[in-house]
């Protein structure tokens, strides 16, 4: 995709999640008011961009990042989509100039 250095993650909503006890883990103070999926997403695609095999997630403050994140939806079933790079203008116009679609077919 890029020579640049980059984190992605994506997750399907699930309601059954145990929501408070990952949040108490992972998610500062400043976080936890926050959609989960948004933050959750954010925080796995800042980790995977930093190359770390061991890192405590909740260092990582995501209102301290740019990332682009979006919610995407058949009608059905949604996912939460982050990207992040340290360099976000050149993320912006590596997707900007690429025809990139998401097709989201049953």
């Amino acid at each position: 995709l890029s020579k640049k250095e980059i984190g992605i993650d994506i997750e399907f909503e699930k309601k059954d999640r145990n929501f408070d006890l990952i949040k108490e883990k992972n998610f500062n103070l400043e976080e936890k008011p926050q959609n989960f999926y948004k933050v959750w997403t954010k925080k796995e695609a800042i980790f995977k961009s930093l190359d770390k095999t061991s890192f405590d997630l909740i260092k990582i403050n995501t209102l301290n990042y740019d990332c682009l994140t979006c919610k995407i939806s058949n009608g059905v079933d949604n996912y939460y989509f982050s990207v992040y790079s340290k360099n976000l203008k050149d993320l912006k116009e590596l997707i900007i100039n690429k025809d990139y679609s998401i097709n989201m077919e049953k």
